[in-house]
């Protein structure tokens, strides 16, 4: 079942109880991070194509290579906005990491063997982010760090991180309810103990 099923069914469609959305925001530093990285392109994209104007009267070479380099800012942006984290969802047996464009990200509740709040500085003290990114659009990839080893990030924001641990290895999401996140998880393990009992 693809995460567009899983949305329609939290649409009320199928009416599923077992499938909810938890919203994912940005924090604050995220909103400005981005606004000025989305001004700071969008001047550079500008830039390149005055600059192939331009230079169409000098060298008519160099002017295609600045027009051919001009979409290259607007494609950074569409990358990072396609592989960034949108909002999370409880099927009943997983967690789904829905994203834009990419592929969305499952992490099955059979493998979960520990969910808990964690702090900022716990996780990402002395970090390496190995591929990814650090802000763009979100705080998002693969990334190793001395308390956690290598573990995989989906957030949006620096605080109400929740840790999921996995027979796999760490996930990191970043729920405007963590709260009701973490609730929501341990629910649908003890669910699936007591079907897997019967």
């Amino acid at each position: 079942m693809t995460s567009n099923t899983y949305a329609e069914s939290y649409d009320g469609k199928t009416k599923n109880p077992n499938v909810k959305v938890f919203s994912a925001s940005w924090d604050r530093r995220m909103w400005i991070l981005n606004s000025v990285l989305i001004i700071l392109l969008g001047v550079i994209t500008i830039t390149l194509l005055i600059a192939g104007l331009y230079g169409m009267r000098e060298n008519m070479f160099c002017a295609i290579i600045v027009f051919a380099a001009s979409p290259v800012p607007v494609l950074i942006l569409l990358v990072g906005a396609a592989f960034a984290p949108r909002q999370y969802q409880t099927t009943g047996d997983s967690i789904l990491v829905n994203r834009l464009l990419a592929k969305d990200v499952k992490i099955p509740l059979s493998g979960v063997y520990s969910i808990e709040p964690v702090n900022y500085k716990y996780v990402f003290k002395k970090s390496v982010r190995i591929f990814g990114s650090g802000g763009s659009f979100g705080i998002y990839g693969d990334f190793t760090s001395p308390n956690l080893k290598y573990f995989k990030a989906y957030m949006t924001r620096r605080d109400r991180l929740v840790l999921i641990r996995t027979t796999d290895k760490p996930f990191l999401l970043t729920p405007d309810d963590p709260e009701g996140f973490i609730a929501t998880v341990k629910d649908g393990q003890s669910r699936t103990e007591q079907l897997r009992s019967t």
